[in-house]
């Protein structure tokens, strides 16, 4: 824990993790800080998570949290390495198989929700179907109990 630290822009990385929880959040300020277009960052560990919505609303992506304590954080980032999801390109049904999962939400570029799935809990393998939304670029976060991971995915 670095009680000094008042300064990190790691924007465009590969960060799938980002603990900020130090006791001294407000050090940041609002310009001192960027973790956007991080797509596997889901949720910043934080002091506050009032203070970080509130300072900090546009320094992550829009499907990232903040959270005083990402329960996935130190989770071996190989429970989403196996995950198969296909066609992707896709038009209609897109297939998630080897994971078990709770929920699946869209988000389209503009960081708007678009569709929502609860999935079968039990079932290793599930659909979602896609079919409707209009051609482009899409974000699914997959949830599970233990995790969360951004897959990118194209409508045609």
């Amino acid at each position: 824990m670095n009680t000094n630290l008042n300064y990190l822009i790691c924007n465009s990385n590969r960060l799938a993790n980002l603990n900020l929880k130090n006791g001294k959040n407000v050090n940041f300020g609002d310009t001192h800080i960027d973790f956007t277009e991080n797509l596997n960052l889901i949720c910043i560990q934080v002091d506050d998570v009032d203070y970080s919505n509130l300072n900090w609303p546009n320094k992550k992506n829009f499907y990232a949290t903040y959270s005083t304590s990402c329960s996935w954080l130190g989770i071996s980032e190989a429970i989403f390495d196996k995950i198969a999801v296909y066609p992707n390109p896709t038009k209609e049904e897109l297939y998630i198989d080897n994971i078990i999962l709770e929920k699946a939400t869209v988000y389209n570029v503009s960081g708007q929700l678009v569709r929502t799935f609860t999935l079968d809990s039990a079932n290793t393998n599930n659909t979602i179907n896609l079919s409707g939304l209009p051609k482009g670029v899409y974000f699914v976060y997959l949830i599970n109990q233990d995790a969360a991971s951004v897959k990118k995915v194209i409508v045609e």
